[in-house]
């Protein structure tokens, strides 16, 4: 796994190739500022299922439907790189995004792009966009480790879109860390009956101890960030109002896996993030 750290020593980025982690201090607040200092380096420094994936539905769903009359957001758009794809297929794009350092990169890569609109905004927060919406795309900016923080987040992509909106989003699936977990038991044990002994390795090599499985929550060394249960997201979108729900993977490579210093089983399924779909009603 590798390190980043920033220059005033308040922000560490860690990630494995399935998705970008940004941990912040244990008070669970994410500061626009943190995000600011890796603007420029930001597709440098992460792995993203925008470009790193093997499979990502959401190509799909953008590559096989008609969207030319539609207007779309892109929530947490960080330093913009799907914004170009979205300009092409819809009537009119926005960026919103809460720091200001990753707007300035969205704007300097949808230059002369005339139906692209990035602006800074809080995910938690609406700026007269009740009802506006008629796409909401959300790819892994759903981190906030503060469950409240999700909820209100929620709300406010469900308040922002249309009826009959369509909601597109990938979050990190927090299946995927015991998924690995069994599969070293499970490898281990093949070669040893030494149970015990496995399962701590197993909590050594993956820092079980950082994960609170109770709540979805992973940490290192005090700082937090957010991952789902399939479950959790059944129940939080359809708490905030979605309807037909669908859910399904973006599969990432063992090989990104195994340079991150993770597990590295190529002939099992890949770890993954959670791909959503689902609708506000008409």
């Amino acid at each position: 796994m590798l390190n980043f750290e920033s220059r005033n020593k308040k922000l560490i980025l860690k990630y494995t190739k399935q998705s970008l982690f940004i941990f912040l201090k244990p008070n669970f607040e994410m500061k626009a500022s943190d995000w600011d200092l890796i603007a420029k380096d930001y597709y440098t420094q992460v792995i993203s299922p925008l470009k790193d994936c093997t499979a990502n539905p959401l190509f799909s769903e953008l590559d096989f439907n008609s969207w030319d009359d539609k207007i779309v957001l892109d929530a947490g758009c960080g330093a913009g790189r799907l914004l170009p794809t979205l300009a092409k297929k819809f009537y009119y794009v926005y960026g919103k995004d809460f720091s200001k350092g990753m707007i300035e990169e969205s704007k300097k890569v949808t230059k002369g792009m005339e139906n692209v609109n990035c602006f800074v905004g809080d995910l938690k927060k609406s700026y007269n966009e009740k009802n506006k919406y008629d796409v909401l795309i959300s790819v892994n900016s759903l981190l906030d480790p503060s469950v409240l923080n999700i909820t209100k987040i929620i709300s406010v992509f469900y308040s922002s879109m249309k009826k009959g909106g369509i909601f597109l989003g990938v979050l990190p699936a927090m299946e995927s860390y015991l998924y690995q977990s069994m599969l070293f038991v499970d490898k281990k044990l093949a070669h040893s009956n030494a149970e015990k002994l496995v399962e701590k390795q197993m909590k050594k090599q993956l820092d079980a101890k950082n994960f609170d499985y109770s709540v979805g929550r992973i940490e290192f060394d005090g700082l937090y960030q957010k991952a789902f249960y399939e479950f959790e997201i059944k129940y939080r979108f359809q708490k905030a109002g979605f309807k037909n729900l669908k859910i399904g993977k973006v599969l990432y490579d063992w090989k990104e896996w195994r340079e991150a210093g993770q597990t590295y089983y190529p002939k099992e399924q890949p770890p993954w993030d959670w791909y959503v779909k689902c609708e506000k009603p008409l």
